[in-house]
């Protein structure tokens, strides 16, 4: 069972076959998607549960009780941006009517890509910080240790995109969204 699964069987006390059903017609309804977890084989140990969107952050931080206030800097801003990323990547491949799987990579050790496209043609990482620390590219570099990729971005809050020695980009995010809806990052 996926945590967001047992978070909310132990909070409502409903089923959780119940549970399950609502998450059912929330997919069939397109309030809610949800991401696979990337499941090329992998030397390291991946979490395999899925990952649970609703279609509107908005909706998800109304919905979020530990949510009054959004500020820079804590867990729930950070969130709510690379939902925002992740929302605009499926918005562009919609109306683009490209087909392309959409994913994100965990170890077991907390080590992440927030979204692998495609067979690894892009993978993004999402940052709220203003500064992006090189400790914070680990994820991307301990997936790219094992697996190739076509291009692979952090879309940052930084003001200038740069590049990495070992050749991860950082672009600010709304140099990321026009990238993205001229088609420089993703390709039929």
């Amino acid at each position: 069972m996926s945590a967001q699964l047992t978070l909310c069987v132990r909070e409502s006390g409903v089923s959780a076959s119940t549970v399950r059903s609502y998450y059912q017609l929330l997919r069939d309804t397109l309030m809610g998607f949800e991401l696979e977890p990337w499941r090329k084989k992998s030397k390291r140990r991946v979490v395999q549960t899925l990952k649970f969107y609703l279609f509107d952050i908005g909706v998800a931080n109304a919905l979020n009780p530990e949510v009054s206030v959004i500020s820079e800097g804590n867990d729930v801003f950070g969130r709510a941006f690379e939902h925002f990323v992740i929302n605009e990547i499926r918005s562009f491949l919609s109306y683009s009517k490209l087909d392309m799987p959409l994913a994100y990579w965990r170890t077991s050790s907390g080590l992440d890509v927030d979204l692998v496209a495609g067979a690894a043609a892009l993978l993004v990482e999402c940052k709220a910080s203003a500064s992006v620390r090189q400790n914070e590219l680990k994820g991307i570099r301990t997936f790219l240790e094992e697996h190739k990729s076509r291009r692979h971005v952090v879309v940052t809050r930084e003001h200038e995109p740069r590049r990495t020695e070992d050749g991860i980009e950082l672009i600010p995010w709304r140099q990321f969204c026009k990238m993205l809806w001229a088609g420089e990052l993703i390709r039929g």
